[in-house]
């Protein structure tokens, strides 16, 4: 168990302005709300890229900053750069020394440039750069390097003004650096000989080296090259994680976890790693299911195996001594959700939609720092607006006999999903289904009994107005149907030749399997009901319809739950 190391977080605030193509840091701020509510002013400026507000939590001891973004606006027409922080070639300072290669952006590089080499060996990039083997390895497949080094230096020189004549350059200049990074290493190996690592030792390995090596940036090398050696042999990536696990000991400290730290945030981020720890493949949902699970330090690792003790990783995560783990987790996360493929493939576009927000609500339910993620919100939105194409709602719609039901499954739609965006376009397919000649015509007519028109009248306002459309749209299509609605009260049951008792009876009925909205025709049931209460003679030949006081009681509980349905107190007797 790891002693109760203190890990320093400090927070700060920025603001970016994409300009040129990149998000540009603009101003910074110990308050999110400051830096809010300078946004929303820089909003209104007219020929904005975009803007977004960023909450940077620095991990002091890590060498390692953590960002979410808590809003983001980027005008139409526009591309975001970074969509979920994903590393990207270009815009990195060069490589021109061996440490220049250690940077977790060089990393973040190696791992995109090298895939093919790195990912069948089960390798991070810290591995790589760390291990005479690996790196002898990787020179006999000079083709390969070749060709990484042509890419990064392209990335690197984009935008110049003769990107040619600078990327031959840039090439030439990576290339002399990889070859004198490897030298150095390959000396080092001769010259600096390092103790072996054995699970729950670490420890004494550590101040052993750190004794020989008291520079900051000496130690983290030479100890990293140690656990490079350490880690040599695992069949899995679930493996090296459980052999990382297995170092820690009392009397860690910061420095040591930030170590164990780079290079689990590397397994991590490896795309296998998630398959391997589950023992399967996964679907998108249980992928995301799983991300949240190791971020928040719940996940369920299964016992025994060369995945032994990996339980202790919850423990580390809920210590906060994992935050560049967390940072690839959450990354990682983002990428999931924002990707195009179904979590519900065989269903239809309702259970597509309701799968995507069950998601959101889990995660708020389990993982309270991610549910209350503005970014992870935004994407979730982001990924049912992909889902809501015009195809797929024609679809959704085709099948439908009528104008009504058409509106019911678009009102549905518009209360399911999140964004006001979405919601609008789903507006504008249902204000095009608003039409009163034909949508009075199913409501109204065939062979309904007055009871079914009643009830598809009010259940057709009822889907309208949770659509949440402008008065001026739903307006009239309302009033033309609540007018509608109020004929067939009038003279459909209190106009008919029938005893007062029977047609109160049949509007009791309706009362109880609708709810009307406020308009006329509620008004004409509360003013009808209300009449009939204050009558004596109603009341007496009412209570007559009932053969015990029992009975009775519950015929007048009935009128009082009507009265009380249209919002009028009543009194029963």
């Amino acid at each position: 168990m790891p002693d109760r190391t203190p890990v320093e977080v400090t927070v700060e605030y920025e603001m970016h302005m994409l300009q040129d193509g990149a998000w540009q840091p603009a101003v910074e701020a110990p308050s999110a709300a400051t830096l809010l509510k300078a946004a929303q002013k820089v909003l209104a400026l007219r020929g904005l890229d975009g803007v977004r507000v960023v909450r940077a939590s620095r991990f002091q001891g890590f060498d390692h900053s953590d960002r979410a973004i808590l809003l983001k606006w980027v005008a139409p027409g526009r591309t975001d750069p970074d969509p979920v922080g994903m590393p990207t070639l270009g815009g990195r300072t060069p490589c021109r020394t061996r440490r220049d290669f250690h940077r977790e952006q060089t990393r973040d590089d190696i791992r995109v440039l090298l895939a093919r080499f790195l990912e069948p060996r089960r390798l991070t990039p810290l591995e790589l750069i760390h291990s005479v083997r690996n790196t002898t390895e990787l020179a006999s497949g000079k083709g390969m390097v070749e060709g990484a080094i042509q890419r990064a230096a392209m990335a690197q020189v984009q935008g110049a003004k003769d990107a040619s004549k600078a990327s031959k350059a840039r090439y030439i200049e990576l290339i002399d650096a990889v070859h004198k990074a490897i030298e150095a290493l390959h000396a080092d190996d001769r010259k600096h000989a390092i103790p072996q690592i054995e699970a729950g030792k670490f420890l004494a390995v550590a101040w052993e080296i750190e004794s020989r090596y008291p520079d900051g940036e000496d130690f983290s090398y030479h100890c990293l090259r140690a656990l490079t050696r350490y880690l040599m042999g695992a069949g899995s990536w679930a493996e090296k994680l459980s052999r990382l696990v297995q170092l820690v000991q009392p009397g860690l400290e910061v420095r040591h976890y930030r170590l164990i730290d780079m290079l689990a945030a590397e397994i991590l981020d490896a795309p296998p790693s998630l398959r391997e720890l589950r023992g399967g493949r996964l679907r998108p949902d249980q992928t995301v299911i799983l991300l949240a699970e190791l971020h928040a330090g719940t996940f369920g690792y299964p016992d025994g195996g060369p995945v032994i003790g990996l339980a202790q990783l919850n423990t580390l995560m809920k210590a906060n001594l994992l935050p560049r783990c967390r940072s690839v987790l959450r990354r990682r996360l983002l990428v999931e959700l924002s990707g195009r493929s179904a979590l519900r493939p065989e269903e239809g576009l309702f259970q597509e939609i309701e799968a995507v927000s069950a998601l959101g609500r889990w995660l708020s339910e389990v993982n309270a720092q991610l549910g209350a993620d503005e970014e992870i919100r935004a994407t979730l939105e982001q990924r049912i607006g992909s889902v809501l194409t015009e195809a797929r709602v024609a679809t959704e719609l085709e099948g439908l006999r009528t104008q009504s039901e058409r509106i019911d499954r678009l009102s549905r739609l518009i209360r399911m999903v999140p964004g006001e965006p979405d919601r609008v376009r789903l507006r504008r397919h249902l204000t095009g289904l608003l039409v009163t000649e034909p949508l009075l015509r199913e409501t109204t007519g065939g062979r309904r009994t007055v009871v079914e028109t009643v009830e598809a009248l009010v259940d057709l306002q009822s889907s309208i107005r949770l659509a949440g459309l402008a008065d001026d749209v739903a307006g009239p299509i309302l009033n033309e149907l609540d007018g509608a609605a109020l004929e067939a009260l009038r003279n459909g049951i209190m106009g008919v030749k029938k005893p007062l008792a029977e047609r109160i009876a049949l509007l009791l009925k309706i009362c109880g399997q609708v709810s009307f909205p406020e308009g006329r025709a509620r008004a004409f049931v509360a003013e009808t009901l209300e009449r009939a209460m204050k009558s004596p003679d109603f009341q007496t030949i009412w209570s007559k319809r009932f053969g015990s006081e029992a009975e009775r009681k519950q015929g007048m509980a009935k009128l009082q739950s009507a009265l009380w349905s249209v919002g009028l107190p009543g009194a029963a007797a």
